[in-house]
Protein backbone atom coordinates (compact mmCIF):
# COMPACT_ATOMS: atom_id res chain seq x y z
CA UNK A 1 0.00 0.00 0.00
CA UNK A 2 2.73 2.39 1.01
CA UNK A 3 4.76 1.38 -2.04
CA UNK A 4 1.82 2.08 -4.37
CA UNK A 5 1.26 5.46 -2.74
CA UNK A 6 4.92 6.38 -3.11
CA UNK A 7 4.89 5.31 -6.75
CA UNK A 8 1.77 7.38 -7.36
CA UNK A 9 3.34 10.46 -5.80
CA UNK A 10 6.52 9.90 -7.80
CA UNK A 11 4.56 9.56 -11.03
CA UNK A 12 2.55 12.70 -10.30
CA UNK A 13 5.73 14.60 -9.51
CA UNK A 14 7.34 13.39 -12.73
CA UNK A 15 4.33 14.55 -14.75
CA UNK A 16 4.41 17.95 -13.03
CA UNK A 17 8.13 18.34 -13.67
CA UNK A 18 7.73 17.30 -17.27
CA UNK A 19 4.91 19.78 -17.80
CA UNK A 20 6.96 22.60 -16.26
CA UNK A 21 9.99 21.82 -18.40
CA UNK A 22 7.90 21.60 -21.57
CA UNK A 23 6.18 24.94 -20.96
CA UNK A 24 8.92 26.75 -19.05
CA UNK A 25 8.73 30.17 -20.71
CA UNK A 26 4.93 30.73 -20.57
CA UNK A 27 4.73 29.30 -17.05
CA UNK A 28 7.32 31.81 -15.82
CA UNK A 29 5.44 34.67 -17.44
CA UNK A 30 2.30 33.47 -15.67
CA UNK A 31 4.07 33.51 -12.29
CA UNK A 32 4.52 37.28 -12.54
CA UNK A 33 0.82 37.72 -13.27
CA UNK A 34 -0.11 35.54 -10.29
CA UNK A 35 2.07 37.67 -8.00
CA UNK A 36 0.30 40.84 -9.13
CA UNK A 37 -3.30 39.60 -8.86
CA UNK A 38 -2.82 37.39 -5.77
CA UNK A 39 -1.16 39.68 -3.19
CA UNK A 40 -1.49 37.15 -0.35
CA UNK A 41 0.69 34.65 -2.20
CA UNK A 42 3.19 37.35 -3.13
CA UNK A 43 3.44 38.48 0.50
CA UNK A 44 3.95 34.90 1.66
CA UNK A 45 6.61 33.99 -0.92
CA UNK A 46 8.52 37.22 -0.38
CA UNK A 47 9.81 35.73 2.88
CA UNK A 48 11.55 32.94 0.93
CA UNK A 49 13.86 35.26 -1.05
CA UNK A 50 17.15 34.21 0.56
CA UNK A 51 16.44 30.51 0.08
CA UNK A 52 15.20 30.86 -3.50
CA UNK A 53 18.21 32.97 -4.50
CA UNK A 54 20.60 30.36 -3.09
CA UNK A 55 18.76 27.60 -4.95
CA UNK A 56 18.79 29.59 -8.21
CA UNK A 57 22.52 29.03 -8.49
CA UNK A 58 22.62 25.63 -6.76
CA UNK A 59 20.34 23.82 -9.22
CA UNK A 60 22.34 24.72 -12.37
CA UNK A 61 25.61 23.87 -10.62
CA UNK A 62 24.38 20.33 -10.07
CA UNK A 63 24.16 19.54 -13.80
CA UNK A 64 26.36 22.05 -15.63
CA UNK A 65 29.62 20.89 -17.20
CA UNK A 66 32.25 21.97 -14.67
CA UNK A 67 35.08 21.14 -17.08
CA UNK A 68 33.61 23.52 -19.65
CA UNK A 69 33.17 26.17 -16.96
CA UNK A 70 36.83 25.78 -16.05
CA UNK A 71 37.95 26.12 -19.68
CA UNK A 72 35.86 29.24 -20.22
CA UNK A 73 36.98 30.75 -16.93
CA UNK A 74 40.62 30.40 -18.02
CA UNK A 75 39.92 32.51 -21.11
CA UNK A 76 41.34 35.72 -19.64
CA UNK A 77 40.41 37.87 -22.63
CA UNK A 78 36.78 36.75 -22.47
CA UNK A 79 36.41 37.14 -18.69
CA UNK A 80 38.10 40.55 -18.64
CA UNK A 81 35.92 41.73 -21.53
CA UNK A 82 32.75 40.58 -19.76
CA UNK A 83 33.68 42.26 -16.47
CA UNK A 84 34.79 45.50 -18.11
CA UNK A 85 31.73 45.71 -20.33
CA UNK A 86 29.17 44.72 -17.70
CA UNK A 87 30.46 46.76 -14.76
CA UNK A 88 32.12 49.78 -16.35
CA UNK A 89 31.36 50.37 -20.02
CA UNK A 90 27.58 49.88 -19.94
CA UNK A 91 27.03 52.24 -16.97
CA UNK A 92 29.19 54.87 -18.70
CA UNK A 93 27.18 54.32 -21.89
CA UNK A 94 23.88 54.70 -20.02
CA UNK A 95 25.19 57.76 -18.14
CA UNK A 96 25.98 59.39 -21.49
CA UNK A 97 22.53 58.49 -22.80
CA UNK A 98 20.94 60.04 -19.70
CA UNK A 99 23.05 63.18 -20.21
CA UNK A 100 21.56 63.50 -23.70
CA UNK A 101 17.89 62.79 -22.92
CA UNK A 102 17.87 64.29 -19.37
CA UNK A 103 15.28 61.96 -17.77
CA UNK A 104 13.55 62.78 -14.45
CA UNK A 105 15.83 62.23 -11.42
CA UNK A 106 14.08 59.04 -10.30
CA UNK A 107 14.41 57.50 -13.77
CA UNK A 108 18.01 58.67 -14.01
CA UNK A 109 18.78 56.83 -10.75
CA UNK A 110 16.98 53.66 -11.86
CA UNK A 111 18.83 53.56 -15.18
CA UNK A 112 22.29 54.08 -13.67
CA UNK A 113 21.75 51.51 -10.94
CA UNK A 114 20.50 48.97 -13.47
CA UNK A 115 23.46 49.55 -15.78
CA UNK A 116 25.97 49.18 -12.93
CA UNK A 117 24.54 45.90 -11.60
CA UNK A 118 25.97 42.40 -12.17
CA UNK A 119 23.77 39.77 -13.85
CA UNK A 120 20.99 38.27 -11.80
CA UNK A 121 21.87 34.80 -10.44
CA UNK A 122 18.89 33.20 -12.19
CA UNK A 123 20.27 34.11 -15.63
CA UNK A 124 21.92 30.68 -15.59
CA UNK A 125 18.47 29.08 -15.53
CA UNK A 126 16.92 31.52 -18.03
CA UNK A 127 19.78 30.99 -20.50
CA UNK A 128 19.26 27.23 -20.27
CA UNK A 129 15.53 27.63 -20.93
CA UNK A 130 16.21 29.38 -24.26
CA UNK A 131 19.07 26.95 -25.03
CA UNK A 132 21.95 29.40 -24.87
CA UNK A 133 25.14 28.84 -22.85
CA UNK A 134 24.38 28.55 -19.10
CA UNK A 135 28.04 27.74 -18.33
CA UNK A 136 29.08 31.11 -19.75
CA UNK A 137 26.23 32.82 -17.90
CA UNK A 138 27.49 31.30 -14.65
CA UNK A 139 30.99 32.64 -15.30
CA UNK A 140 29.55 36.09 -15.99
CA UNK A 141 27.59 36.02 -12.71
CA UNK A 142 30.57 35.07 -10.56
CA UNK A 143 33.17 37.16 -12.39
CA UNK A 144 31.11 40.37 -12.16
CA UNK A 145 29.71 39.85 -8.66
CA UNK A 146 33.06 39.70 -6.89
CA UNK A 147 34.61 42.99 -8.13
CA UNK A 148 31.34 44.94 -7.82
CA UNK A 149 32.48 47.17 -4.90
CA UNK A 150 35.57 48.22 -6.90
CA UNK A 151 33.57 49.04 -10.03
CA UNK A 152 31.04 51.05 -8.02
CA UNK A 153 33.88 53.02 -6.42
CA UNK A 154 35.32 53.77 -9.87
CA UNK A 155 31.93 54.88 -11.18
CA UNK A 156 31.36 57.01 -8.09
CA UNK A 157 34.67 58.73 -8.84
CA UNK A 158 34.36 59.32 -12.59
CA UNK A 159 30.62 59.82 -13.18
CA UNK A 160 29.01 63.07 -11.95
CA UNK A 161 25.70 62.33 -10.26
CA UNK A 162 26.51 58.70 -9.53
CA UNK A 163 26.81 58.23 -5.79
CA UNK A 164 26.63 55.00 -3.83
CA UNK A 165 28.35 53.75 -0.68
CA UNK A 166 29.10 50.04 -0.32
CA UNK A 167 28.98 48.25 3.02
CA UNK A 168 31.87 45.84 2.44
CA UNK A 169 30.94 43.68 5.42
CA UNK A 170 27.39 43.24 4.24
CA UNK A 171 28.57 42.65 0.68
CA UNK A 172 30.99 39.93 1.83
CA UNK A 173 28.12 38.18 3.60
CA UNK A 174 26.06 38.31 0.40
CA UNK A 175 28.92 36.84 -1.64
CA UNK A 176 29.36 34.00 0.86
CA UNK A 177 25.62 33.33 1.06
CA UNK A 178 24.54 33.68 -2.57
CA UNK A 179 27.72 32.59 -4.41
CA UNK A 180 29.84 30.56 -2.00
CA UNK A 181 27.08 28.48 -0.42
CA UNK A 182 25.58 27.24 -3.73
CA UNK A 183 29.02 26.16 -4.90
CA UNK A 184 29.59 24.33 -1.61
CA UNK A 185 26.21 22.57 -1.74
CA UNK A 186 26.70 21.57 -5.37
CA UNK A 187 30.24 20.33 -4.72
CA UNK A 188 29.10 18.13 -1.85
CA UNK A 189 26.14 16.81 -3.87
CA UNK A 190 28.34 15.99 -6.85
CA UNK A 191 30.87 14.20 -4.64
CA UNK A 192 28.28 12.05 -2.86
CA UNK A 193 25.77 11.47 -5.66
CA UNK A 194 28.17 11.51 -8.59
CA UNK A 195 27.82 13.36 -11.91
CA UNK A 196 26.21 10.35 -13.61
CA UNK A 197 23.34 10.11 -11.14
CA UNK A 198 22.81 13.86 -11.28
CA UNK A 199 22.80 13.72 -15.06
CA UNK A 200 20.08 11.05 -14.96
CA UNK A 201 18.07 13.34 -12.71
CA UNK A 202 18.59 16.40 -14.90
CA UNK A 203 14.91 16.62 -15.78
CA UNK A 204 13.80 16.54 -12.14
CA UNK A 205 16.44 19.09 -11.13
CA UNK A 206 15.35 21.35 -13.98
CA UNK A 207 11.74 21.05 -12.85
CA UNK A 208 12.59 22.06 -9.29
CA UNK A 209 14.63 24.97 -10.64
CA UNK A 210 11.49 26.06 -12.47
CA UNK A 211 9.40 25.76 -9.31
CA UNK A 212 11.98 27.85 -7.49
CA UNK A 213 11.77 30.59 -10.14
CA UNK A 214 7.98 30.54 -9.92
CA UNK A 215 8.07 31.07 -6.16
CA UNK A 216 10.56 33.92 -6.52
CA UNK A 217 8.61 35.51 -9.38
CA UNK A 218 5.40 35.52 -7.36
CA UNK A 219 7.13 36.88 -4.25
CA UNK A 220 8.99 39.71 -6.00
CA UNK A 221 5.63 41.14 -7.05
CA UNK A 222 4.66 41.79 -3.42
CA UNK A 223 3.05 45.23 -3.25
CA UNK A 224 3.02 45.75 -7.01
CA UNK A 225 -0.69 45.04 -7.37
CA UNK A 226 -1.55 47.75 -4.84
CA UNK A 227 0.80 50.21 -6.55
CA UNK A 228 -0.88 49.48 -9.88
CA UNK A 229 -4.24 50.44 -8.38
CA UNK A 230 -2.82 53.60 -6.81
CA UNK A 231 -0.79 54.94 -9.73
CA UNK A 232 -1.24 52.81 -12.86
CA UNK A 233 0.35 55.29 -15.27
CA UNK A 234 3.56 55.61 -13.28
CA UNK A 235 3.79 51.84 -12.88
CA UNK A 236 3.31 51.41 -16.62
CA UNK A 237 6.03 53.98 -17.32
CA UNK A 238 8.46 52.20 -14.98
CA UNK A 239 7.59 48.88 -16.63
CA UNK A 240 8.31 50.32 -20.09
CA UNK A 241 11.62 51.64 -18.78
CA UNK A 242 12.48 48.17 -17.44
CA UNK A 243 11.77 46.60 -20.84
CA UNK A 244 13.75 49.30 -22.65
CA UNK A 245 16.77 48.87 -20.37
CA UNK A 246 16.66 45.08 -20.64
CA UNK A 247 16.31 44.96 -24.41
CA UNK A 248 18.67 47.86 -25.04
CA UNK A 249 21.49 46.36 -22.98
CA UNK A 250 20.89 42.93 -24.50
CA UNK A 251 21.13 44.30 -28.04
CA UNK A 252 24.19 46.47 -27.39
CA UNK A 253 26.02 43.63 -25.63
CA UNK A 254 25.20 40.99 -28.25
CA UNK A 255 26.57 43.32 -30.92
CA UNK A 256 29.68 44.06 -28.85
CA UNK A 257 30.43 40.34 -28.44
CA UNK A 258 29.76 39.15 -31.98
CA UNK A 259 33.50 38.42 -32.15
CA UNK A 260 32.48 35.34 -30.14
CA UNK A 261 29.96 32.78 -31.42
CA UNK A 262 26.31 33.93 -31.79
CA UNK A 263 25.26 31.69 -28.89
CA UNK A 264 27.87 33.25 -26.61
CA UNK A 265 27.02 36.77 -27.80
CA UNK A 266 23.33 36.22 -27.05
CA UNK A 267 24.16 34.67 -23.67
CA UNK A 268 26.24 37.67 -22.66
CA UNK A 269 23.49 39.92 -24.01
CA UNK A 270 21.03 38.18 -21.71
CA UNK A 271 23.45 38.65 -18.80
CA UNK A 272 23.61 42.38 -19.56
CA UNK A 273 19.83 42.72 -19.77
CA UNK A 274 19.04 40.53 -16.75
CA UNK A 275 20.56 42.70 -14.03
CA UNK A 276 20.61 41.93 -10.31
CA UNK A 277 18.54 44.83 -9.02
CA UNK A 278 18.05 43.09 -5.68
CA UNK A 279 21.73 43.33 -4.81
CA UNK A 280 21.77 46.99 -5.89
CA UNK A 281 18.78 47.64 -3.62
CA UNK A 282 20.66 46.02 -0.75
CA UNK A 283 23.91 47.85 -1.44
CA UNK A 284 22.17 51.21 -1.73
CA UNK A 285 20.52 50.72 1.63
CA UNK A 286 17.14 51.47 0.08
CA UNK A 287 18.00 55.16 -0.46
CA UNK A 288 16.14 55.06 -3.77
CA UNK A 289 12.89 54.79 -1.84
CA UNK A 290 9.67 53.08 -2.92
CA UNK A 291 10.06 54.16 -6.55
CA UNK A 292 13.37 52.34 -6.88
CA UNK A 293 11.93 49.28 -5.14
CA UNK A 294 9.10 49.41 -7.67
CA UNK A 295 11.70 49.32 -10.44
CA UNK A 296 13.35 46.32 -8.76
CA UNK A 297 10.03 44.50 -9.09
CA UNK A 298 9.22 45.77 -12.57
CA UNK A 299 12.67 44.70 -13.82
CA UNK A 300 11.68 41.08 -13.12
CA UNK A 301 8.78 41.21 -15.58
CA UNK A 302 10.87 41.35 -18.78
CA UNK A 303 13.15 38.67 -17.33
CA UNK A 304 10.20 36.32 -16.90
CA UNK A 305 8.30 37.32 -20.05
CA UNK A 306 11.03 37.66 -22.67
CA UNK A 307 12.13 33.98 -22.78
CA UNK A 308 8.73 33.06 -24.23
CA UNK A 309 9.28 35.61 -27.00
CA UNK A 310 13.04 35.48 -27.47
CA UNK A 311 13.57 31.71 -27.50
CA UNK A 312 12.34 31.18 -31.08
CA UNK A 313 14.27 34.28 -32.20
CA UNK A 314 17.53 32.95 -30.71
CA UNK A 315 17.04 29.56 -32.33
CA UNK A 316 16.31 31.11 -35.72
CA UNK A 317 19.32 33.43 -35.62
CA UNK A 318 21.70 30.76 -34.33
CA UNK A 319 20.40 28.29 -36.89
CA UNK A 320 21.92 30.48 -39.61
CA UNK A 321 25.43 30.04 -38.24
CA UNK A 322 27.47 26.92 -37.66
CA UNK A 323 29.11 28.63 -34.72
CA UNK A 324 25.75 29.10 -33.07
CA UNK A 325 25.11 25.39 -32.82
CA UNK A 326 28.62 24.21 -32.25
Amino acid sequence: MVGNTAQGISASLSRLVGALNARAAPVLAGAIFIGIVWPEAASLFRHTFEVTIILMLTYPLLTLDWDMIGRKARDVKLVASVVGWQLLFTPILVWGFCWVIDPPPDFHYMMLMAAAAPPVVSVTVFSAIVRLRPELALIAVVATFLPLPVSLLILDTILPGFSIAVDLGGFAIRVALFIGLPFLIAYIARRFLGPERLERGRGVISGFAMLNLIVFGIGIMDGVGLRVLQDPYYVLTVLLLAFAMNLGMQAATALAFLWRSPAEAFTLGMCAGYRNMGVMWGISGGIGGPDFFLYVGMAQIPMYVLPALAGPVYRKLMGRSADGVA
